[in-house]
């Protein structure tokens, strides 16, 4: 591995490890799984849950799918919570404008952060890079 990338993934597990516990957004990408296998390195697969928005958005076969999924690409050991969510209830996405993006993430985030909250963990981690920001 380059050393850059070693010395940036090395930042991220030193980082994470400054969490007891942590949610982490899934949305079955590779941005999201890269973030939650990183948790289960820092932290222990005890210590993460990832949280997937279970919604009609999403397609049947990840829906379906997306324990065993993220078993093998993350962790076995790791807790996986599908969390439904329903956009279309929001009347601000459904006017489909310019930020229904940005609508429907801050809605399905306030079910995670609700959820998460149960379990008193206040720290919910997101893939969500410069790319992602275009």
């Amino acid at each position: 591995m380059d050393q850059r990338l070693k010395k940036k993934y090395d930042d991220l597990l030193a980082y994470l490890n400054t969490f007891e516990k942590v949610g982490v957004a899934c949305s079955g990408g590779v941005d999201s799984t890269f973030l939650a296998n990183s948790c289960c390195r820092a932290l222990g697969p005890d210590n993460v849950i990832v949280v997937f928005g279970d919604s009609d958005l999403q397609s049947t076969e990840l829906r379906q799918t997306i324990d065993e999924r993220l078993a093998r690409d993350v962790n076995p050991a790791v807790r996986v919570e599908k969390i439904r969510v329903d956009p279309f209830s929001s009347g601000a996405f459904v006017k489909n404008s310019r930020d229904r993006c940005y609508i429907c993430k801050t809605y399905i985030f306030s079910k995670f952060l609700d959820f998460l909250a149960e379990l008193n963990i206040e720290v919910l981690c997101d893939g969500t890079n410069c790319d992602d920001l275009q």
